[in-house]
């Protein structure tokens, strides 16, 4: 019997409500973030490089790039595995931004957030559902989550079937929760952490992509 996958740098303690499930094509996901695995490919082959034509101690920046790299790759699988799958819709097409909604509750209360981002995706309109899976942030207040972090499914797989899977496991009712929380965002939309606390809103503008 094959062993289920383990995640290995999120907190194994919390479980997802609705974990992703969803297996990441690494070249998928290099379409949208090149950058830093490009970095580090072309550094650690040049360590690798010099440790081979000069001195053996580039060895050692070749191995800590090396495992750098395979814990980024390691996060952003933990991400699809194990992080909660998170309703989004298309609400700009210029710049292309996302709203998606999400409860910040660590078990205790509703603590309901819209995040909003920008993203990249083909053959977007607005209005458009996207399905997100979301990893959440730790704060001082121990007692919501911080912040989340959602990445569009589209992000890691070209596989109709799971993304047919993922989105047909948001419920009716989780689509209507971000439908109305969305109405009490102002407008024009932009980029930023929303809290929802009762009818107030508290705006935390943010980057509009993650460093990665």
């Amino acid at each position: 019997m094959a062993q289920e996958p383990q995640p290995l740098t999120v907190d194994s303690t919390t479980v997802a409500k609705n974990p992703g499930g969803v297996h990441v094509q690494p070249l998928r996901w290099l379409l949208y973030y090149p950058l830093w695995p490009t970095i580090w490919t072309t550094s650690m082959l040049l360590c690798i490089y010099l440790a081979a034509r000069i001195h053996w101690d580039f060895w050692i920046p070749a191995i800590v790039i090396l495992f750098i790299h395979r814990l980024y790759w390691a996060h952003v699988r933990d991400q699809y595995l194990f992080g909660n799958i998170t309703p989004g819709v298309v609400v700009s097409l210029d710049p292309l931004l996302i709203a998606v909604s999400a409860d910040l509750t660590k078990g205790k209360g509703h603590y309901p957030a819209i995040k909003i981002v920008q993203k990249r995706l083909r053959c977007a309109e607005l209005g458009t559902r996207v399905a997100t899976v979301s990893l959440y942030a730790p704060g001082l207040d121990l007692s919501h989550w911080a912040d989340f972090d959602p990445q569009p499914v589209a992000y890691a797989t070209t596989d109709r079937a799971t993304h047919a899977r993922v989105l047909q496991s948001i419920t009716e009712k989780e689509w209507q929760q971000l439908t109305d929380n969305l109405a009490k965002v102002p407008q024009p939309y932009a980029p930023g952490l929303y809290p929802l606390d009762g009818k107030t809103v508290r705006v935390l503008k943010q980057s509009t992509e993650p460093i990665n």
